[in-house]
């Protein structure tokens, strides 16, 4: 199956067309489409009825919170809670790390789960309506992946973390290689002393990977806090989180969570920052009372079966 990108001003009918020939490829194969929204899935999932009401049409959903009691069997609505869990798995997601390895595996809840059972229920063929972020988590490869509405700001994901973040990681490196995160928080610290000074100043950043265009000319925070020379050894102290022979996916993210108890989110910063992982890694200082500083990382999180 070749690459095929539709361009043209709203209202020509892209998705009309789209979900039409979706439903006459899923009478032989596994189609999948994407789109940004749950109310973009419902109207996806009523178009898809009406057109190919042959086809088996399925909705994945993302997770909602709800109690055994107020869950409806079924295509859920948009209203319909899907996990039992749902402290827990908001708990984990904020730390970076996937609920379906750390949470899911251990919970009471799992011949019950709603959400789960989407995954189960896959047909071998049929037309799938999902969320682009929903693509990442089927364990399934569709034949045919069609998207709808752009989906850069789900698969470039932004995440920042807080100062505080990094301090079980930091705990658990020698004296140097700690001391490389306490010159960034210093340089940080340093430089929101100075856009305070200045009233027509409210936002600065440093960058650990190479600065984007915006800000090209400065220094890296390597650089900066003259800790360049560092670079391999914290590599070689980061190591202590890496996953160990033999273990599983699985087991690895539930070690980090529950044993070492770090979150993945300044995990993923330094290894970006340290060039082990692609992406872009850099510390925003702007002037807020609340949280003037953040560890930004941004990410690739297309599919891996892409």
């Amino acid at each position: 199956m070749c690459d095929l990108l539709i361009n043209s001003t709203p209202g020509v009918g892209k998705t009309h067309i789209s979900v039409e020939v979706a439903g006459n490829l899923a009478a032989k194969q596994l189609v999948l489409i994407t789109t940004q929204t749950g109310k973009n899935i419902e109207e996806l999932y009523q178009l898809a009825m009406r057109l190919c009401p042959e086809t088996e049409n399925r909705i994945i959903r993302g997770r909602s919170a709800g109690t055994p009691g107020n869950i409806k069997p079924g295509n859920l609505h948009p209203e319909d809670a899907n996990c039992y869990n749902y402290d827990e798995v908001e708990e984990a997601a904020s730390k970076g790390f996937s609920p379906g390895l750390v949470v899911c595996p251990f919970c009471h809840y799992n011949d019950l789960c709603p959400y789960k059972r989407q995954f189960k229920e896959i047909p071998k063929k049929g037309l799938i309506i999902a969320a682009h972020e929903s693509a990442s988590t089927m364990a399934v490869k569709p034949d045919v992946w069609i998207i709808d509405e752009s989906p850069i700001k789900a698969f470039l994901r932004k995440k920042s973390v807080l100062p505080g973040a990094f301090l079980q990681i930091k705990g658990r490196f020698p004296h140097e290689s700690a001391l490389v995160l306490e010159l960034f928080q210093q340089a940080a610290e340093n430089t929101l002393q100075e856009i305070r000074k200045y009233s027509d100043r409210h936002v600065a950043r440093l960058y650990a990977t190479n600065p984007s265009a915006e800000w090209q000319g400065q220094n890296t925070l390597w650089v900066e806090t003259s800790t360049d020379g560092l670079r391999q050894k914290l590599t070689r102290d980061l190591t202590i989180f890496s996953q160990f022979r033999g273990e599983t996916v699985p087991k690895y993210h539930q070690r980090l969570y529950y044993d070492e108890k770090i979150n993945y989110f300044a995990l993923k910063w330094l290894r970006i920052a340290l060039g082990e992982e692609l992406g872009v890694a850099y510390i925003q200082i702007k002037k807020d009372q609340d949280k003037p500083i953040s560890y930004v990382l941004l990410h690739n999180n297309v599919p891996k079966y892409v």
